[in-house]
């Protein structure tokens, strides 16, 4: 699954204890295919269906297992050897897994027929019914992770891969859509039935139900005759690219790994589904509207809409047709498609390849020593959604260091080689190890089973240059590190040299010591570096862009740590917005970085001074609406609007506002942020009232936009929308954290968690609840420690909370130190220039 549209924090997820049961299902027992029936109406609140298991029992058992949840089983038969028999019903245990337990011992081929009732769900989960009043109702299905369970009894784990035949039966004047193209139709009365093809050997976490009215674009130019379906009704921006876009990730990805396209049909469907931005079901590739650009999108987003893409299609043939074993390598799936989408990417687009620069940058924020690791062991869902973001950017950049030390030329041979050994069957990360030299498993297995990451030091010694690593925290711990130092000497020249470091420290020996040295070549190294050669710093300009990204990143990672200066820090992001082009990339990271600043550690008495601070050096913007047209325009609003309070700014959005045409403004997410930070409570109540016009998008953007308030009453009026009606078909878990952005609103905030919690803890999953302890994850004091401990302490009860408090309160208590010397830093730059 890709990326979801907000923090990964709040994905849908559940926890159970860890029983005495096995998590597992018996590993004699396969299943050669599988036959569903299901009968689907959108106005009713349930459906049913039947299903036929043909399995292959390896050696003889007492016991068959499959996995249920939430499902009522109307019936049991079990088939074997021309025998039927008739087995109770049973109820599934924590691991959702349902046993029968026999009277006789079976083995070979038996088939196992059920007869089922489920419920449609709410929250975007297994089979769920889309009502939003713009578009007519349909059905559309999320079957990952450990989903499909809750629509048909199944053997629902990864290696249980196999072939399916759907049959569905609908309101006539409905259509149905699948992995596979439908074989035939019959109409009885005011029911449809509609039998698709097989498909080919898929897991079950990628197969993908539609049913309602949809309206379609074909592509005739594609390779595969794609299909765009979408919701009758839905208004979304149809991109005139992605015609050659489709096809030009097709033969990338197959002259690359050396292997076709998996699969003969590749369509795409069109609609927004919960929290996420992309799923790669088979055929059926699923598709938020809001992340398809509109005519004239920045450079930015449509590197971030070709990379997603590229990251579905690529799924095709790494986690589809290649498939983890087991959840915890689940990061193979994710890794490998992030990793091939970026090189598509660069390959077709390499001056609009930004969002590919510093592939870790995403990951490092909530990478700590409390934090999981990439690879851990999974019993149920909500571990393996526990890492987040690291399945995707972790495991991409130990892919690209992998490559860099290995150099591309070995690493391509070595990757065609595994997907040739591997296709079409499923493996693990021990499988995959053979494909890696011998001197750097260490190194991927270092970074993949512990969390955190490591502080590399250059420093000089007895003329002589030495590298040194540590934890960037506070555990003891030792990584594999594969460098490749970028080396100026005297004389103009640039040298490379590739070193392994997986000691505490070592010399660099051939290298002079008085040489300039760039650690993060390419900008892909997963960890933190810091100089303390007292040598003259790298020439910028010899950098790459995405090595300019990497060293403001690692900055202004080392300057939040308080390991450099902050304000000497502060100082350099000032100079690039007043020296870059707006629309660069460093000016968005600068833009960016200041934003954090006042989220996480500016003291409320040290904001204005702060604000005046950086507005006397800062670029003075009067034409808003040529900046808003660039790209990063609505950064730079946001920036001086909500926290500078700048008054051209406030005037330009709630101008805006005004004139009635936020709908089609470019980033009016950034209007409606300003216009809401700096709202009266009539203005205010006039925002409110805009989340009940324009479609869902529009309605998505108002809901992350309007909780930019410091005022109690708006805040509680932000949480009542959220709590109300209006917005059940939003996910609205991590929507909470906007007003909690301000410290000064946290202590508010708190209170209206703990007065509120029932009515929380019912708009949210079950399966969510685990993960409300993240909207306070900016908080950054002593102070706001105890009050989310005691905040949350009778909320205990929930499976998972406890943990999760435990990263967040570990992450404020590291904030809370580091920011003492910052707010020194501060504090003595706003003295000296008073």
């Amino acid at each position: 699954m890709k990326y979801v549209l907000a923090f990964c924090f709040f994905c849908s997820v559940y926890s159970y204890a860890t029983g005495v049961d096995n998590y597992r299902l018996p590993q004699e027992i396969t299943l050669d295919s599988q036959v569903v029936n299901l009968e689907l109406d959108p106005s009713k609140p349930t459906f049913s269906g039947t299903t036929i298991l043909s399995l292959e029992i390896s050696s003889p058992t007492d016991t068959i297992s499959y996995h249920s949840h939430g499902l009522n089983i109307q019936s049991v038969e079990l088939l074997t050897d021309e025998l039927s028999t008739n087995l109770p019903v049973e109820t599934a245990n924590n691991y959702d897994i349902v046993k029968h337990k026999l009277d006789h011992n079976v083995s070979g081929q038996a088939k196992l027929a059920i007869k089922f009732i489920g419920k449609f769900s709410n929250h975007g989960q297994g089979l769920f019914v889309q009502t939003s009043g713009a578009e007519a109702d349909y059905i559309f299905s999320q079957f990952q992770p450990m989903l499909a369970r809750r629509v048909f009894p199944s053997l629902n784990e990864p290696d249980k891969k196999t072939l399916f035949q759907f049959t569905l039966t609908i309101p006539s004047n409905l259509t149905a859509l699948h992995n596979t193209r439908a074989l035939s139709t019959k109409i009885d009365s005011n029911k449809k039935t509609i039998k698709f093809e097989e498909t080919s050997v898929i897991p079950t976490d990628v197969l993908a139900i539609a049913v309602g009215k949809f309206d379609s674009k074909e592509m005739e130019e594609t390779k595969y005759k794609s299909t765009l379906f979408s919701p009758q009704g839905l208004q979304y921006q149809y991109h005139e690219e992605l015609p050659l876009l489709i096809n030009n990730i097709i033969d990338y990805l197959s002259g690359y790994l050396g292997k076709p396209f998996p699969y003969d049909k590749l369509d795409f469907f069109i609609a927004p589904f919960d929290s996420s931005a992309a799923m790669e079901n088979v055929g059926l590739i699923a598709l938020s509207p809001k992340k398809i650009p509109s005519a004239g999108a920045s450079s930015y987003d449509m590197c971030e809409f070709r990379k997603l893409v590229a990251h579905e299609i690529a799924h095709m043939w790494f986690g589809n047709d290649i498939t983890m074993q087991w959840y915890d390598d689940y990061w193979m799936n994710e890794s490998f498609s992030e990793f091939f989408a970026a090189e598509v990417v660069t390959h077709f687009y390499p001056t609009e390849a930004q969002c590919t620069y510093t592939p870790q940058s995403s990951s490092l924020e909530s990478d700590n020593d409390m934090h999981r690791a990439v690879i851990t062991e999974v019993k149920v869902a909500s571990e393996q959604d526990g890492t987040g973001q690291l399945v995707y950017s972790k495991g991409f950049s130990i892919l690209a260091m992998l490559e860099q030390a290995m150099g591309e030329d070995e690493f391509k041979e070595s990757i065609r080689e595994y997907v040739k050994t591997f296709q079409g069957t499923v493996m693990s990360f021990d499988s995959f190890k053979r494909y890696i030299p011998k001197n750097l498993v260490g190194m991927v297995s270092s970074f993949l089973q512990q969390p955190s990451y490591p502080l590399v030091t250059l420093y000089r010694k007895d003329d002589a240059l030495y590298l040194k690593q540590d934890n960037f925290f506070r555990q003891n711990k030792l990584w594999s590190i594969p460098l490749t130092l970028k080396i100026y000497n005297v004389g103009n020249e640039v040298s490379y040299k590739n070193v392994l470091l997986n000691t505490q420290t070592m010399l660099l020996s051939d290298v002079s010591p008085s040489s300039q040295v760039f650690i993060d070549t390419k900008g892909v190294g997963y960890f933190r570096y810091i100089d303390k050669t007292d040598n003259a710093e790298f020439p910028l300009h010899l950098l790459s862009d995405a090595e300019k990204l990497s060293y403001m990143e690692n900055n202004d990672a080392l300057a939040s740590a308080a390991l450099i200066d902050y304000m000497d820090y502060v100082d350099t992001l000032v100079l690039t917005l007043n020296s870059l082009p707006t629309d660069s990339v460093e000016s968005f990271k600068a833009l960016n970085s200041l934003i954090d600043s006042f989220i996480e550690f500016v003291p409320s008495d040290l904001k204005a001074p702060y604000s005046s601070y950086l507005q006397a050096n800062l670029p003075k913007i009067i034409d808003w609406q040529t900046v808003l047209n660039k790209e990063n325009g609505g950064t730079w609003l946001s920036f001086y609007g909500v926290y500078l309070k700048s008054d051209s700014a406030i005037a330009f959005a709630k101008g805006k506002i005004k004139q009635g045409k936020v709908i089609d403004l470019p980033a009016r997410s950034s209007v409606l942020q300003v216009a809401a930070a700096n709202s009266t409570d009539s203005e205010y109540l006039a925002l409110l009232a805009m989340f009940n016009s324009g479609d869902m998008t529009f309605k998505e953007d108002v809901l992350d936009s309007i909780g930019y308030t410091l005022k109690e009453e708006q805040i509680k009026a932000f949480y009542e929308l959220l709590l109300s009606d209006s917005t059940t078909e939003f996910v609205i878990d991590y929507r909470f954290q906007f007003p909690a952005f301000f410290a000064e609103n946290r202590e508010f905030v708190a209170a209206y968690f703990s007065k509120n919690k029932g009515r929380i803890l019912k708009r949210i999953p079950k399966e969510g609840t685990q993960w409300v302890v993240y909207n306070f994850m900016t908080a950054c004091s002593n102070e706001e420690s105890k009050l989310i401990q005691d905040t949350f302490e009778g909320w205990k009860n929930i499976d998972g909370l406890s943990s999760k408090l435990e990263v967040i309160l570990n992450k404020v208590e590291e904030c809370a130190r580091s920011s003492k010397a910052k707010v020194k830093n501060l504090e003595q730059r706003i003295n000296g220039k008073a």
